[in-house]
């Protein structure tokens, strides 16, 4: 893939991973589980920086701006919880919610990796080190990242996603 591409490619992914932790800080307040949303509000503001930090190089190394085409919408939040109140969310609903959530977040982050790390080995190919240097740092944060996650979620597992256990990570 040409150089222009990969880039075009990776702002992409990266606005809708923003778009993403958007939507778990809505679902997470919806839930009134607000250390989670806290934990998004913080992966929310380091995605726009990686992101803000890309456009940045690429325009300093590249002299061009990548062009935005991001159209796409991967909801998280169920359609039908739109129709309810907070109220209405069970602890059974919220026990499942904060699986799903976290499910979702941890598999679109592994995609991000691996597409990071693709296009990492394009780059490589096409000798373009410096681009390819920065994207290794993009992956080394991906990574962090999914570390962090995969800590939440062991915890959650061995916890049986008790819905005490959630409230008392608030």
């Amino acid at each position: 893939m040409e150089k222009n591409n990969i880039f075009r490619e990776i702002n992409k992914i990266q606005i809708e991973n923003i778009m993403r932790h958007s939507e778990l800080i809505q679902y997470f307040c919806f839930l009134n589980l607000g250390g989670y949303a806290n934990i998004q509000k913080d992966a929310l503001s380091e995605e726009l920086n990686r992101n803000i930090e890309l456009n940045e190089w690429y325009i300093k190394h590249c002299n061009k701006l990548i062009h935005n085409d991001v159209q796409s919408n991967t909801p998280i939040i169920p359609q039908s919880w739109y129709q309810y109140k907070r109220q209405d969310v069970s602890s059974s609903d919220k026990k499942n919610a904060v699986k799903s959530a976290f499910t979702q977040w941890y598999n679109w982050e592994v995609q991000t990796k691996t597409r990071f790390e693709e296009f990492y080995s394009d780059l490589l190919s096409q000798k373009l080190i410096p681009e390819a240097e920065y994207l290794k740092n993009l992956i080394l944060d991906v990574d962090s990242e999914i570390k962090d996650i995969e800590d939440h979620m062991l915890d959650l597992n061995s916890a049986s996603f008790d819905i005490n256990f959630i409230l008392s990570q608030q």
